[in-house]
């Protein structure tokens, strides 16, 4: 995947309109360009790309019908599978995952029953992600429960609210900070 940096365009203008530059500052810009070219060619900045790129609402469906199937049969490992092939990430050591939080009826205001209703989605999110990430070394793992009384940091990869105010999160927690 090719990526022009503005510094390469900036280069490029240069070198095409003849300005007045002298030839040590176009060398020194030709050469930054240069590098930034061959960094953005590189594996790190490929995969960065490809996360910029990925469309996390997709994926929060794939996630959402892959869920349902599990829930209508929770004993499934074949679902299991599924779910943990659609969420855990070895390459980025990482595991993706969806939750769903209703808005709660005797919310004071409609902001704080977004709110309430995005908190639950996420704990709903930790939980699947820890069901992930124990499904990943073992399937056929009938433990739900989950350990540790402090919840790691996520970052939330999508947040989509629905019309009757119900909220749908996708998040990604990295493998390091999940016990």
């Amino acid at each position: 995947m090719w990526r022009i940096t503005g510094r390469l365009l900036l280069t490029l203008l240069i070198g095409m309109s003849g300005c007045s530059k002298d030839e040590k500052e176009k060398e020194q810009l030709q050469s930054t360009a240069e590098k930034e070219v061959e960094y953005s060619l590189s594996g790190e900045t490929e995969s960065q790309l490809y996360e910029i790129e990925m469309n996390y609402d997709s994926l929060m469906y794939v996630f959402e019908e892959r869920l349902k199937t599990l829930q209508e049969n929770p004993d499934n490992i074949e679902a299991r599978k599924q779910l943990v092939e659609a969420g855990y990430d070895q390459q980025h050591s990482r595991v993706l995952a969806f939750g769903e939080g209703v808005p709660p009826e005797n919310a004071q205001t409609p902001s704080l029953a977004l709110n309430y209703a995005e908190k639950a989605a996420k704990i709903e999110a930790y939980r699947w992600a820890y069901q992930i990430k124990k499904w990943h070394a073992d399937p056929t793992n009938n433990d739900s429960s989950v350990t540790g009384a402090e919840l790691p940091s996520a970052k939330m990869l999508s947040k989509l609210v629905m019309p009757d105010s119900t909220v749908k999160v996708l998040v990604e927690l990295k493998l390091a900070e999940m016990p």
